[in-house]
């Protein structure tokens, strides 16, 4: 705030529109050399692996070969068996099977014909299961909405409570605001290729103004920045409490090609968030949340393939880092 001599918010003049929601809207007006991002996935990444077990000996640590050094209790191979037999490579998947030459045609219908019925009479746990398995193109956008709880008599009240989310684009002039444009245009590479621009600007605009993000995220990632909102100065700025992190727009991007309605593109997104991605920028020691996932996917390959394992530690793909012997804190505002 200091370097733009301005406030966090400015409360717009009544009948002024959001420049950056404007038909055509030229890129940020912030010089690209002077942006600076609270962090990014290789900061969160380098977190990671600087992180020790206070409990590990120095020893122990020498011996180990992967990045990962916490020690978190993850579920090994067995349990996940266990736990999703419906991935085992006896079952056919979507994405794997459906063009097999003799059966892949019977797969695909009888496939597509459970998910239909899925939705139309099923719940989301009904859906959960179902996607385990792939979900044809045709019902990913119904699919998807049935397993977040979000059901069809839900549109219509969807479609109000973005109309006001995009009212309040215009009404809130954000600090933040540029730096969420820049992190759209950073994924953006040709327009002839995403051609969603447009959409992705107003859902993510609508997402930082959104307080039902920072009521109900599962995970708070960072400290919120509290007492500078032009409305209530308990609340926090932006109203997500979401600072902006290069990368939150490539999580949102791929779900403008199975989404028509920006109303509904926006509350799978923002469900996906509160439930699921918010999990993948948090230092935890959670099952589920990054730390979790890093170290189960690490160990996985390890039982799985142990000689595969040492052959990418051999020829350098894994770095052994032995001089992280520290704590470090998560990436914070």
């Amino acid at each position: 705030m200091s370097e733009m001599k301005r406030p966090f918010t400015i409360i717009r003049t009544t009948g002024t529109a959001n420049p950056h929601l404007e038909p055509n809207s030229t890129s940020s007006n912030t010089n690209a050399d002077s942006i600076r991002f609270l962090y990014d996935s290789e900061d969160l990444f380098e977190t990671c692996i600087a992180i020790n077990c206070p409990y590990m000996k120095l020893p122990y640590l020498d011996k180990c070969f992967g990045l990962m050094k916490v020690g978190l209790q993850t579920p090994g191979l067995s349990v996940l068996i266990e736990r999703y037999p419906e991935l085992a490579p006896s079952n056919t998947q979507m994405g794997l099977d459906e063009n097999n030459s003799i059966w892949g045609n019977k797969f695909s219908y009888a496939r597509h014909e459970e998910g239909e019925a899925i939705c139309s009479s099923g719940n989301a746990l009904d859906a959960r299961v179902y996607m385990r398995r792939g979900v044809p193109p045709s019902l990913r956008n119904r699919i998807w909405r049935l397993a977040l709880g979000l059901t069809d008599s839900n549109h219509a009240i969807e479609a109000s409570a973005y109309d006001q989310l995009v009212s309040e684009c215009h009404r809130l002039d954000l600090l933040t605001d540029e730096l969420f444009i820049h992190d759209i245009q950073n994924i953006i590479d040709d327009p002839r290729f995403f051609v969603f621009e447009e959409e992705l600007k107003e859902v993510i605009l609508c997402f930082t103004r959104d307080d039902y993000v920072w009521n109900n995220t599962e995970y708070q990632i960072h400290a919120p920045l509290i007492g500078h909102s032009a409305d209530n100065d308990n609340t926090p700025s932006p109203p997500s409490g979401i600072q902006p992190f290069l990368g939150l727009s490539s999580y949102f991007a791929p779900l403008c090609y199975i989404y028509k309605k920006k109303a509904s593109l926006y509350s799978v997104s923002r469900a996906l968030y509160t439930k699921l991605w918010c999990k993948m920028n948090v230092l935890s020691s959670d099952e589920g949340t990054l730390l979790s996932v890093c170290q189960t996917f690490e160990s996985l390959v390890i039982a799985a393939n142990p000689r595969l394992f040492l052959h990418l530690v051999n020829i350098g793909i894994i770095i052994i880092k032995h001089h992280y012997h520290h704590h470090c804190q998560p990436p914070s505002s």
